[in-house]
């Protein structure tokens, strides 16, 4: 037993096992953070008013969640990849390379776990409904201030288990021994 126990450390005290789990809890953390700040505020103009580039957004949020992680990870590497425009564009300008690379790897967590927190706050915030808001604004504040103030309060019993979905996602399908 005890030989066990000690080769079991060994394993997993092991440069390589010691690595991979420091990786992964980067990019859990850093995917998490773009996820918390730019979910919930898709999430936000996903249940407001109809506009033009609803449509748009909302399949572009959902894309990951319809195909398969290849799919997802090819559309990546040709819209990031040197040979495109906004991959050359940010290895030219601000010297950043990301295919094959730490930034590319939280990008694609990043994407891989949007749908995941976009989706279920936007159901909170549509089944808050309107009155809320509505007296939000007849009391003079307005669009930003209402949305601080009401919908995230409102929110934040449904976003607390949507971070542990965002964190998992890419510890998933990212480098977990």
């Amino acid at each position: 037993m005890n030989s066990l126990l000690v080769g079991w450390w060994q394993t997993y005290t092991s440069e390589p096992v010691v690595f991979s789990l420091g990786l992964t809890g980067r990019v859990c953390l850093y995917a998490l953070l773009l996820q918390a700040g730019v979910g919930i505020l898709l999430a936000w103009y996903l249940s407001g008013r109809d506009s033009l580039c609803r449509g748009l957004v909302e399949s572009l949020v959902s894309f990951p969640l319809i195909f398969p992680p290849i799919a997802s990870g090819y559309l990546l590497l040709v819209l990031l990849g040197r040979m495109s425009p906004a991959g050359s564009f940010v290895e030219k300008y601000l010297g950043v390379e990301i295919v094959f690379s730490f930034p590319g790897i939280v990008i694609a967590a990043f994407v891989a776990g949007l749908p995941l927190v976009v989706k279920p706050i936007q159901s909170a915030i549509l089944s808050l409904g309107n009155e809320l808001t509505e007296a939000s604004y007849t009391l003079g504040r307005g669009k930003f201030a209402t949305f601080f103030r009401i919908t995230l309060p409102c929110v934040k019993k449904v976003s607390f288990p949507v971070w542990f979905l965002a964190w998992d996602v890419p510890s998933e399908k990212w480098g977990s021994p």
